[in-house]
């Protein structure tokens, strides 16, 4: 990626012997001990004192401090140059150059980096010159950074100029800020992930600039090869079948098979982790792809680093919570129970199996319909493991807590323009004043499908006038 922003032109440093600061250098002075880390900031500036304030008075100007006292040697009037779009003597308060005082080399420098820390200004240089009773005049003259006047859009074809509106937040009349400049380029180029770079520029002199974001938009990025590093256990071609991100084919001109894109890849690495998981490595990590760019920039390599732990299989699974007996003469009054036998026969995990992440998730939510079907809507179902590194094993135990048995309150049917509602609502198996069943919704919505009548028919739920209602 090339990345090019002309920041203007840079001024030559003073002459003046009596001269500190920037020396007309672009951001901070460049010596080691003018540059600072934001996190490492000046200790905050003493404000103005009584007799500083009449000076402040005195002196009937901006950013400006006149002694009364004019002594030989010590500083007689301190005077801020340059501030146009902030307050001058909000530049002020951040000198700690007094007037009544003779003027400190540490004193300056420290000055100048809490003026340079406002984020303003492009230079800072102080001069100084003669003043009464052969007293020294302190000048700090600023230039101000410019602002920007217009932000503009070229070269874009691909993605829309709102599209990239949207990411950027550099606005008119905001101080240009060169770093956020850069870091709005990288929100543009998360949208070109699979195109060629933007160019920044910025074009106008003076104290407004326009900044003008150049897309060059060219051949996609094609992928070279994916590869695999530490799937012992785990076949490549296991893994690749189920990723989005694919090595190029002739095909791909069509259906961008081979083409890199960033989204897919982060998707991918979620896809290889559960293909572990289900095959009983609970502890797999799957690392930051290095991704390798050719040198013409039209291919990458990329490299997925594996840590596969070991593999497991289930110990044994129980079920505990609301609601559950082991036989049905131990219910006792309970008008609805489940028996524990009948939960854990609708499951397909067994012990000695491996412990696959998806069947389990699978055979909880087949144990959830059973209660689903009974009215309790909102079951919630807990896995709880426990990992016997003795034998490589997994013991699962579910508890289920049952919630409140719901009925249903209303039906409400929207969309169907040409179609009445009775002809949808004989197709329902669920009616207004009934438990609540999952397995009935679904056959509901089968059969209003299966009408052929409607693009797509699709019940949400949501809770109804109480937490028993629907």
């Amino acid at each position: 990626m090339i990345l090019v922003f002309d920041a203007g032109p840079v001024r030559a440093q003073s002459d003046d012997p009596f001269t500190t600061g920037g020396g007309g250098q672009q951001g901070p002075p460049k010596e080691p001990e003018y540059v600072r880390p934001k996190e490492a900031l000046e200790p905050l500036p003493e404000p103005l004192s009584p007799e500083e304030e009449k000076a402040r008075e005195r002196a009937k100007e901006r950013g400006v401090l006149i002694s009364d006292k004019p002594k030989e040697g010590f500083i007689s009037e301190l005077r801020i140059v340059g501030a146009r779009k902030i307050e001058p003597d909000a530049v002020l308060v951040q000198v700690q150059s007094r007037i009544d005082k003779k003027p400190d080399g540490k004193t300056l420098q420290a000055d100048i980096r809490r003026i340079y820390a406002m984020d303003i200004f492009d230079d800072v240089v102080v001069e100084t010159r003669p003043g009464k009773e052969n007293s020294i005049v302190l000048i700090f003259k600023l230039e101000e950074k410019p602002a920007v006047d217009e932000v503009l859009i070229e070269g874009n074809k691909d993605v829309s100029k709102e599209d990239i509106e949207e990411v950027i937040d550099i606005k008119p009349f905001q101080v240009l800020d060169v770093a956020k400049v850069r870091a709005n380029v990288g929100k543009i180029q998360k949208l070109y992930v699979d195109k060629a770079p933007a160019r920044p520029t910025t074009q106008g002199e003076g104290e407004f600039v326009d900044v003008v974001f150049i897309v060059q938009e060219s051949a996609k990025v094609r992928i070279e090869s994916v590869g695999f590093v530490g799937n012992d256990h785990v076949g490549e071609d296991e893994l690749t079948q189920f990723m989005r991100t694919h090595e190029a084919h002739p095909l791909g001109i069509v259906n961008e098979w081979g083409t890199y894109k960033e989204e897919n890849l982060e998707t991918d690495l979620l896809i290889i982790d559960q293909v572990y998981q289900d095959k009983g490595y609970i502890n797999v990590k799957v690392g930051k792809p290095r991704v390798q760019l050719t040198a013409d920039k039209t291919r990458i390599t990329i490299e997925i680093p594996i840590t596969e732990g070991k593999s497991y299989k289930l110990r044994s699974m129980t079920v505990s919570g609301d609601l559950l007996v082991d036989k049905a003469e131990d219910a006792g009054p309970l008008p609805i129970f489940f028996l524990r036998s009948d939960l854990l026969a609708r499951t397909n995990i067994k012990a000695g199996d491996v412990f696959s992440r998806t069947q389990v998730a699978t055979d909880v939510n087949a144990i959830a319909d059973r209660y689903r079907d009974r009215g309790f809507a909102y079951v919630n179902i807990i896995p709880e493991t426990i990992v016997h590194e003795d034998d490589d094993s997994v013991e699962l135990m579910l508890k289920i807590e049952s919630g409140p048995r719901v009925k249903i309150e209303r039906i409400e049917i929207t969309g169907n323009n040409k179609t009445q509602d009775s002809v949808i609502r004989r197709e329902l198996r669920v009616y207004e004043g009934e438990w609540y069943s999952a397995s009935d919704l679904r056959i509901s919505e089968q059969r209003v499908n299966a009408l052929g009548f409607f693009e797509k028919a699709q019940i949400t739920t949501k809770q109804g006038s109480t937490p028993d209602r629907m």
